[in-house]
């Protein structure tokens, strides 16, 4: 045996595991009552971790082991799946009885969400009888007016082990607690599907056991704790989706920004990746003459990319009444002939500004169109 390392420095310490609480409420004879004793046991001595307290089963339910049903009878009657709670010996299916194993014509992986290679592995988990997975059964077809389960997974768990689990299965977190000397309490145990807890010093994995890797989701482990020690030998880590890549923490130079840009995959998922591109020319740097102003304008490219360039344009003027009578409104001077119109009048009182569009123009208003068209 060995001592593990999950990256979380050296976790085999001295002290003891804390429980309370008992199995959920669809507990029935058969639970592992002498896992439960050893795990209410408290020694006295330093490293003791008595603040403990009983996880919810809303953080520790519904784990199942599966297993291929094999049986030869027409499908779906047979052919689909075996599951059975961890860490008990009775299961309640999905008519209300118990048994030792419950038949489920198929597992639905899709709920957990992972891309195509990473569902098929689990898959293949599944179909090995090695997955641990975390779900439910549910009503599926109807076969023959008989009413089959179907097991709707949440979580997938690949066991890192070839052997087959032994012992009691715990889901073991980082309990956050950092100590100056050992020993120190600086893992939770949790026992599957149940209320069961405490903190544990450390874990020993068996012989040829891999380690596996205390990630923020933890690991599940099975095998048994003595004086606030886990040993192990099978531990099971969580298939997760790959994180879809974002430009969310991808910091830039100055004069370049995050574009998510499609790449060559040889293997899927194939999703755009963060790269950091030039921000192109910008008006930042350019000094315009005296009555210009500088203003990105688009040009034509014979080949992409084709971005705007900076080019210095005329400040627009003020917008004035002109004309021989006022009657043009522009920014610039307009002459025109000097002959008189009644409608002439009604840009006296009339708003010459720059509209919508850009161009001088008179505002529109019911006045001005009450005038002209009387």
């Amino acid at each position: 045996m060995r001592t593990m390392n999950l990256s979380l420095s050296a976790l085999l310490l001295g002290g003891a595991l804390l429980g309370c609480g008992g199995d959920d409420a669809t507990s029935k004879p058969g639970s592992s009552g002498a896992d439960d004793a050893a795990l209410n046991a408290v020694e006295e001595g330093p490293g003791v971790d008595d603040s403990a307290k009983a996880d919810g089963l809303s953080s520790t339910s519904t784990y199942y082991q599966v297993r291929r049903d094999f049986r030869r009878c027409v499908s779906p009657l047979c052919g689909g799946y075996w599951v059975k709670r961890a860490n008990f010996s009775t299961t309640r299916c999905l008519d209300n009885t118990f048994a030792a194993e419950c038949y489920v014509a198929d597992v639905n992986l899709s709920p957990i969400g992972l891309e195509p290679d990473t569902a098929s592995r689990l898959q293949s988990d599944v179909e090995a009888g090695t997955a641990l997975l975390r779900g439910k059964l549910v009503a599926g077809q109807t076969f023959n007016g008989t009413q089959l389960a179907s097991f709707r997974a949440s979580e997938g768990w690949k066991a890192l082990s070839s052997a087959a689990p032994t012992g009691t299965f715990y889901k073991v977190t980082d309990s956050g607690i950092r100590c100056i000397r050992t020993p120190c309490p600086s893992l939770h145990a949790a026992k599957l599907n149940s209320t069961v807890s405490g903190n544990i010093t450390g874990i020993v994995a068996a012989q040829n056991v891999p380690d596996p890797t205390l990630g923020e989701d933890g690991v599940i482990l099975a095998g048994a704790i003595a004086r606030g020690v886990l040993t192990f030998n099978t531990p099971y880590e969580r298939w997760k989706a790959a994180p879809v890549p974002t430009c969310d923490n991808v910091r830039c130079g100055a004069g370049t920004h995050c574009e998510l840009q499609q790449v060559v995959c040889i293997t899927t998922p194939c999703d755009p990746q963060p790269v950091c591109v030039d921000d192109g020319p910008t008006c930042a740097n350019v000094r315009c003459a005296a009555g210009t102003h500088c203003e990105l304008v688009p040009v034509m490219c014979v080949r992409a990319p084709c971005p705007p360039l900076p080019q210095c344009l005329p400040n627009a003027q003020p917008c004035m009444k002109t004309g021989c009578s006022g009657q043009v409104c522009a920014d610039h001077s307009v002459i025109t002939t000097c002959e008189w119109r009644p409608e002439y009048a009604c840009y006296r009182d009339a708003t010459c500004a720059r509209q919508a569009n850009g161009a001088c123009g008179f505002t529109q208003t019911p006045a001005l169109a009450q005038c002209l068209g009387g």
